[in-house]
C-alpha cells in the first residue's frame, strides 16, 4: 500500500511539471506569434509612411485599412508596445523581427522601383 502512495505522488509530480512546461511552451508560442504579427504590421506601416510622406490623410486611410484587415487597431498596437516599457530586454525579439521585415520590404520596394518592364519590340505604334 505504501508503494502505491509513493507511485501516485511521483505520478502527480510528473503531471504537474509536464503541465507547467506545456503551458510555458504554449505561452511562448503565443507571444512569438503576437510579436510576428505586430512586427509585420509595424513594418508595413513604416514603409508606407515613407511612401505617403506628402499625403498624411492617404497614409492614415492605408494604415487603418491595413489594421482592420488584420483584425487590429491603432490602440491594439500601442497597447502591445506599452508592454515593453517596463521590461525593454523583452523587446529584443520584436525589434529584431521588425528590423528584418523593414529591411526585406525596403529591398523589395527598391527592386520593384528599379525593374523595367520588357516591352514587345514593334516597328512602331499599332495602326488601326
Amino acid at each position: 500500500m505504501l508503494w502505491i502512495k509513493r507511485f501516485v505522488f511521483i505520478l502527480f509530480i510528473i503531471i504537474v511539471f509536464t503541465g507547467y512546461f506545456i503551458l510555458k511552451k504554449i505561452t511562448i508560442y503565443r507571444e512569438e506569434q503576437l510579436a510576428r504579427r505586430y512586427a509585420k504590421l509595424t513594418a508595413l506601416s513604416w514603409i508606407n509612411a515613407a511612401l505617403y510622406d506628402n499625403d498624411p490623410e492617404k497614409y492614415r486611410k492605408f494604415r487603418d485599412s491595413l489594421l482592420k484587415a488584420n483584425g487590429s487597431s491603432v490602440e491594439d498596437v500601442e497597447e502591445y508596445l506599452k508592454l515593453y516599457n517596463r521590461a525593454p530586454e523583452n523587446y529584443i525579439y520584436f525589434a529584431t523581427l521588425l528590423n528584418t521585415y523593414v529591411d526585406s520590404l525596403c529591398k523589395r520596394e527598391d527592386s520593384l522601383s528599379k525593374a523595367k518592364p520588357e516591352l514587345p519590340k514593334t516597328s512602331g505604334p499599332a495602326k488601326h
